[in-house]
């Protein structure tokens, strides 16, 4: 099994200036590699505290000059909010500046009010993303974007530099709706997921991504990702308190980024299957809620991550999965974690490498 790091330039700090916050993640990204780590994740998110990461390609590119080793991760690039040219033109640069360590996640986003910031009709998120997922598959197998189709009609033309390395084995889909699941499918990429449900309704989203897949291209789907929300101490009941008070943090700015009260999921093309987890997110208490999502991350203890991991794997099967950390989240001082990413490059990674 293999296990990265994200970082999310989330400034839920009390004290900390937004400059400080982008200081202490690209710490942490250098970090990872010298900690063992296959690679850092960044994510893309906009106009929020939620999440100051406009341009993670550009922060991926800092942290290639800093490291020599670690996988460089996209999680992901919004395909609806960029044009799908320059979003080539950037994949095939930032990989050959880092020697071919780039792997590159792409999504369709949640935030309405990302999409609004954009001037993008919600609606429009899954035709906007196929189309543009297409071209840019095809222009980094090819060197040559073009496209005829409703968004983004581009003339055939020659990228510069041009890809020298394959991507097929390097990228990746977020698929946190069954049609997310589909689609990743269809075109033969890899699903990451953020675990939000039980894992026995986990397992069926990721058993039917298989099923598709495996008809689709006649082969074995490729391991999944699972993308935590972490934090790992030696001390359980200290670690459940960190837990349940940052976790409050994070869920308010959560429920705030993806305007979880409102009832545009279920009026919103391609976001229907969202209405019914914002409806539990409304009807569902601040503390239940929080109790219930820590109870699914793989968190707390070096031996209560390692037994969570260890049942996923009884569930989904060996070699299905890979993980990824989430650690610098919910305002959770820097001492704090740089203690629960240590600990888990110390106890976990090395148990979990054979799972």
């Amino acid at each position: 099994m293999r296990a990265g790091v994200s970082i999310f330039f989330q400034n839920l700090h009390e004290d900390l200036t937004d400059r400080a916050v982008i200081e202490g993640d690209l710490r942490h990204g250098v970090l990872a590699e010298e900690l063992g780590f296959d690679w850092v994740s960044v994510v893309e998110h906009h106009f929020d505290s939620y999440s100051m990461s406009p341009d993670n390609m550009q922060i991926l590119a800092y942290l290639a000059g800093k490291t020599s080793r670690i996988g460089l991760q996209t999680g992901a690039v919004i395909l609806p909010w960029h044009d799908p040219l320059r979003v080539a033109e950037r994949v095939i640069l930032l990989d050959e500046m880092s020697g071919g360590r780039l792997r590159f996640g792409v999504g369709r986003g949640l935030a309405k009010m990302e999409y609004d910031g954009f001037r993008t009709d919600m609606d429009e998120s899954r035709e906007r993303f196929d189309e543009s997922l297409a071209m840019i598959m095809r222009a980094l197998d090819t060197g040559i974007m073009e496209g005829d189709g409703k968004y983004y009609p581009q003339p055939a033309t020659e990228l510069r530099p041009r890809p020298s390395r394959s991507f097929t084995d390097r990228m990746f889909m977020v698929a946190m709706s069954p049609d997310s699941a589909r689609a990743a499918a269809e075109v033969g990429l890899p699903i990451l997921l953020f675990p939000s449900k039980p894992l026995e309704e986990e397992a069926k989203t990721i058993a039917a991504y298989r099923e598709s897949f495996e008809d689709k291209h006649g082969r074995k789907a490729p391991p999944a990702i699972f993308s935590d929300i972490s934090f790992c101490h030696e001390d359980a009941e200290f670690a459940a308190e960190v837990l349940e008070r940052h976790q409050t943090k994070q869920y308010s700015s959560f429920r705030n980024h993806y305007s979880y009260d409102g009832d545009h999921f279920g009026k919103t093309k391609g976001y229907e299957s969202y209405a019914e987890s914002a409806k539990y997110v409304r009807e569902t208490s601040l503390e239940d809620y929080v109790r219930g999502y820590n109870a699914i991350q793989a968190t707390g203890t070096p031996e209560q991550v390692i037994a969570k991991i260890k049942e996923r794997v009884e569930v989904l099967g060996k070699d299905t999965f890979d993980m990824q950390f989430t650690l610098t989240w919910g305002g959770i001082p820097y001492d704090l974690v740089d203690h629960s990413m240590k600990l888990l490059a110390r106890e976990v990674l090395p148990a979990i490498r054979d799972f």
